[in-house]
């Protein structure tokens, strides 16, 4: 698994799911409008150019889901 933290509008993960479909790719961050495009892209149908190996998760780097720990084996945080 690889997570984006910070992931801004998600491009990134976007770029990085469709490169790699057998990887499951997360994009976090605390901006939910921020990711709401690349999210809505990721949800789409397989035929429409939907990512089903692509999620989004709203939360702040200082509190994130219990569920992701121990569970990435690549971390990436792109700074402006």
């Amino acid at each position: 698994m690889t997570i984006d933290l910070g992931t801004g509008d998600g491009r990134f993960v976007l770029a990085a799911a469709s490169e790699h479909p057998e990887r499951l790719v997360v994009g976090i961050d605390a901006s939910a409008a921020a990711m709401a495009g690349a999210s809505r892209r990721a949800a789409a149908s397989p035929r429409r150019g939907g990512l089903p190996n692509a999620l989004f998760v709203v939360a702040g780097a200082e509190a994130l889901p219990p569920e992701l720990d121990g569970s990435a084996d690549w971390l990436t945080a792109w700074f402006p």
